[in-house]
């Protein structure tokens, strides 16, 4: 009777930690259990700019021959009446949703919270949308959607603004005092990187658009693995 007892009492023990073990699951879903401990590691802010990086190079090489990536942007790659756009525009999409899901999912479960971050996510979806609306046809053809090419643009602004300010409410509120140089460092390079683009958009300097663009591009991979890696 005795053996019966302690039978029951580690059959009943068992069967409460299943149901706890199910009420978790139900709760959380398996891959947002996986994806909760890469995401605290920030793995996947690496793969999604190993990503993005990976697809501007080989759109590159797929790029017509007056293409220049000097003059021409990346968002040329994945602009409206281009055979190969689907490639960049697949980049674009690919690395918002990774960074995005990835710092949301940080954000959530991490007990500390960076607010900052919260602007980080803003620019990552506004990237995601440049990949859905597409820019004007680098190669002058007269169909194009002008309403698209407004929305590409006023997406990459977007980013841009909310990337700035992000990096700018991280340095000041949350790094530690032995980054905030780098930080401040590397928020100058985009804000002057940003100014030159904006000059270069008015025909004011002779720097090519393209390569100011890229100049922005690796800045800012540079502090998203500087800051979550």
């Amino acid at each position: 009777m005795q053996v019966d007892g302690q039978k029951s009492l580690v059959l009943s023990s068992s069967l409460l930690a299943a149901a706890d073990l199910r009420g978790y699951v139900k709760g959380l879903p398996l891959f947002a259990i996986f994806y909760q401990k890469v995401a605290k590691s920030m793995i996947a802010v690496g793969v999604a700019v190993a990503f993005f990086i990976a697809t501007i190079v080989l759109a590159h090489f797929l790029a017509p021959s007056d293409y220049n990536w000097k003059v021409n942007t990346v968002s040329d790659l994945g602009s409206q009446q281009y055979k190969n756009a689907w490639l960049m525009r697949t980049g674009f999409i690919g690395f918002g949703v990774l960074l995005s899901t990835t710092l949301l999912l940080s954000f959530i479960y991490v007990e500390e919270k960076n607010y900052s971050d919260i602007l980080i996510v803003i620019y990552a979806l506004n990237v995601l949308m440049t990949g859905v609306f597409s820019a004007a046809p680098f190669t002058h053809s007269l169909k194009f959607s002008v309403a698209e090419d407004k929305l590409h643009s006023l997406f990459a602004q977007t980013a841009g603004i909310a990337f700035s300010f992000g990096i700018l409410w991280h340095s000041s509120v949350y790094s530690d005092p032995n980054q905030k140089t780098t930080n401040f460092v590397l928020f100058t390079l985009i804000i002057g990187f940003s100014a030159l683009i904006g000059l270069s958009k008015k025909s004011l300097i002779k720097i090519g658009l393209g390569l100011l663009q890229r100049g922005l591009y690796l800045v800012s991979f540079i502090w998203l693995l500087f800051r979550y890696i």
